[in-house]
């Protein structure tokens, strides 16, 4: 083998020809951080398809970035994480069940027909989530039309539950003790997840975030609708019926706290 030839298998070394410094070790860095700040929507398979209809498009976002507007802001989530197909299950609603839909959501009482049954199956559900022998806690209950809303913490973990209450639904982990929760400012929201199911007559949107401790409503116009969000203990979620669900809020989102509104578009939500 001559010199010739060596120079000729040098060239298609892939090494570097000098080791790289700390300046080639940060761009490295920052294109790996963009590359997962990359705010398209990926599809997901969930796990227990029984009821579940059409394509299942889902966000899971982690981080933040603050966009300060007057005297109030928005915190702004960014980063696009994997899914994990044993973070949710099921996931079909019916027509009937999303038309019979309301953009203010009504006070879910866990002791009435409606609200047992929906925490009835969120429960039986669940089962198969992580820390099932540990006592719940629920929050965030609503009601809009035939399908309720609610929040089931326990033992660090928290898992949002949509049902119609004959066996539709779907639930998904949003917060479990492995991962760092960003704190929102006290005029502040962030956006933590949200998701999409199904097209057409049985397509919905849904998303869910936390709140500063001086906000005091979460309003989203989306699909030629407005949502008033529910918020309790520093936690806001909503949902809505849309025809061709996207995963995330295409709209905007105005948000009101002690010294007036902030208005911010849905698609400023996933930079």
């Amino acid at each position: 083998m001559n010199q010739d030839t060596m120079t000729r298998l040098a060239l298609l070394d892939p090494a570097p020809a000098i080791a790289p410094g700390p300046a080639e070790h940060a761009r490295r860095a920052e294109l790996l951080r963009r590359i997962l700040a990359d705010p398209r929507p990926s599809r997901a398979i969930t796990r227990g398809t029984r009821r579940a209809r059409g394509p299942v498009r889902r966000l899971t976002l982690a981080g933040a970035t603050i966009l300060a507007a007057a005297v109030t802001a928005v915190a702004l989530v960014a980063g696009l994480a994997l899914y994990r197909a044993d973070r949710a299950g099921t996931g079909g609603l019916t027509g009937a069940e999303l038309a019979s839909w309301t953009g203010a959501p009504h006070r879910l009482d866990v002791h009435s027909a409606a609200g047992g049954a929906a925490e009835h199956w969120c429960l039986g559900q669940l089962t198969s989530a992580p820390a099932a022998d540990r006592p719940a806690t629920i929050t965030n209950t609503d009601i809009r039309g035939q399908v309720a809303s609610l929040v089931i913490s326990r033992a660090g973990f928290s898992f949002l539950c949509l049902t119609g209450g004959d066996g539709t639904g779907l639930w998904e982990t949003i917060a479990d003790p492995g991962t760092p929760v960003a704190t929102p400012g006290a005029r502040q929201i962030i956006l933590d997840s949200g998701g999409s199911h199904g097209n057409g007559s049985t397509g919905y949107t849904y998303v869910e975030g936390l709140a500063g401790r001086d906000v005091t409503a979460v309003t989203i116009h989306d699909a030629g609708q407005t949502i008033t969000a529910t918020l309790q203990g520093g936690r806001w979620t909503a949902w809505w019926p849309t025809a061709d669900p996207h995963g995330a809020i295409t709209g905007y989102v105005v948000v009101t706290t002690d010294r007036g509104r902030t208005t911010v578009s849905g698609n400023s939500l996933l930079h």
